[in-house]
């Protein structure tokens, strides 16, 4: 068994070192190259000796699938695949032709699944519908017939959420890897690595797809932007096969989402959103940070603060600050662990709170962040936050007082101390702390008098 896979080998499946699928039931045995591409199948017997070839598969540089050679109906086919400058299919070009071909309408559902296939003249030439995971329903279930058009008799490729479906392995190509509908699973990990999270179990499932909720959310690639609205706090995701977060105005980011959504019909629009993307990447609106790191970081912002854009952009500041100090990056500050103790991250609050209130804390927590990174300190050089556990009378948990306060505190100005406790000169440590600032309802801090070097 590998790594969080169910499957093993007593039900006719083996694994590679990287988590690739190489043996099926099926007798099928997959062959990958050094990016963990699928290159081969092949049908071999129960020793495992080859007895024929289904499919091989070429990728370009930027790991796009450009040619297919595969057995189909008795035939061998060679269809090629070109794309535009945005890595839009645009175009396939194949050794065996339709004999009558025709054009063909394609109405999709909310998740991109091709439903109702018309002709020219608008009448339908075929129906679909999918399983949660994507296997076909075929005609006769439910009441489907085939004067209804639930026949399968076109040549669509794109069947669920838009996959390509490969007949000769009934698999999907789903850019960076494959999909197996019957099964609701990858062929392969999830390449993007940073994407697992401990507060989510269902992530450390490699090959899960979206998080086993298929009726809400697709993966089409597992590569976007998401936008950042640092005026709203709104977060909109466009699919451009990129991954990272940007931070823009409201007005900016309506005019990326028009120039993508017109582009789907007028390359020029698709250009156009590329060549502003890119203007945006080299300049402060870049964050530098992946989706799954800005998901980690809002993960434990939204546990740790109280609510508020402002306070958010603090804490965000204190752990810039520990970073520098330490001279890593902003990410290895985001750890539950000892000596980091954010324990915000293992909160997953920020995915599974509802609600107008959790709603708005979300947009603020996205605010502090995208003005935060880019932006100046505001904590004063702070690298601890104390929010209402600093108060000695907070109900239920006052370990703020107790570990920082109690340890000697001195208030460097009477607006920081929130909870008129005074200033407190430990008669073990003196003075050990002081403040830096307060904002909203957290007090900043850093060691007494800190000059440089250790924070701790």
């Amino acid at each position: 068994m590998h790594r969080t896979t169910r499957l093993s080998a007593s039900d006719g499946y083996q694994f590679d070192a990287a988590g690739n699928t190489i043996r099926d039931p099926q007798n099928r045995k997959f062959t990958y190259d050094a990016e963990n591409k699928q290159t081969k199948v092949e049908t071999v017997d129960a020793n495992g000796t080859v007895t024929g070839t289904l499919g091989q598969y070429s990728y370009d540089g930027d790991g796009r699938r450009v040619k297919k050679i595969a057995w189909i109906n008795g035939l061998w086919e060679t269809t090629v695949f070109v794309y535009d400058a945005s890595s839009r299919l645009v175009a396939e070009y194949s050794t065996n032709l339709n004999p009558t071909p025709q054009v063909a309408y394609v109405t999709n559902d909310h998740l991109g699944s091709p439903r109702i296939n018309t002709n020219a003249y608008g009448a339908v030439v075929s129906r679909h519908d999918y399983r949660p995971f994507g296997e076909e329903i075929p005609t006769g279930t439910g009441g489907r017939t085939t004067g209804q058009g639930y026949t399968g008799a076109d040549s669509i490729r794109q069947e669920f959420t838009g996959y390509e479906r490969d007949t000769e392995t009934d698999l999907d190509y789903a850019q960076a890897r494959y999909y197996k509908s019957q099964h609701g699973r990858f062929t392969g990990v999830d390449p993007l690595l940073e994407s697992a999270q401990p507060s989510l179990p269902q992530t450390w499932n490699r090959y899960a797809y979206c998080l086993n909720n298929p009726l809400n959310a697709v993966d089409p690639t597992g590569m976007m932007t998401d936008f950042i609205d640092y005026q709203t706090g709104e977060r909109t995701h466009i699919d451009d096969h990129k991954d990272q977060v940007i931070t823009a105005s409201t007005k900016q980011i309506k005019q990326f989402a028009d120039y993508w959504n017109k582009g789907n019909g007028n390359p020029d629009y698709r250009k156009e959103y590329y060549s502003s993307l890119g203007k945006l990447e080299s300049r402060w609106n870049n964050l530098n940070l992946t989706v799954a790191q800005f998901d980690r970081l809002a993960q434990a912002v939204y546990a740790e603060s109280s609510g508020g854009a402002r306070e958010s952009y603090g804490i965000v500041n204190v752990l810039e600050n520990r970073a520098a100090a330490e001279e890593t990056d902003l990410m290895t500050q985001v750890s539950a662990e000892p000596g980091y103790r954010v324990n915000g991250v293992n909160s997953n609050a920020y995915f599974t709170e509802e609600g107008s209130a959790a709603d708005q804390k979300r947009r603020n927590i996205h605010i502090g962040i995208a003005r935060a990174i880019p932006g100046q300190d505001i904590t004063n050089g702070a690298f601890f936050w104390d929010g209402r556990d600093f108060n000695k009378n907070a109900k239920g948990n006052n370990s703020g007082w107790r570990e920082r306060h109690q340890s000697g505190y001195y208030f460097t100005d009477k607006s920081h101390d929130l909870y008129n406790q005074g200033s407190y000169k430990s008669p073990k440590f003196g003075y050990y702390y002081e403040s830096t600032a307060a904002i909203g309802s957290t007090t900043f801090s850093r060691r007494y008098k800190y000059k440089g070097g250790n924070w701790r």
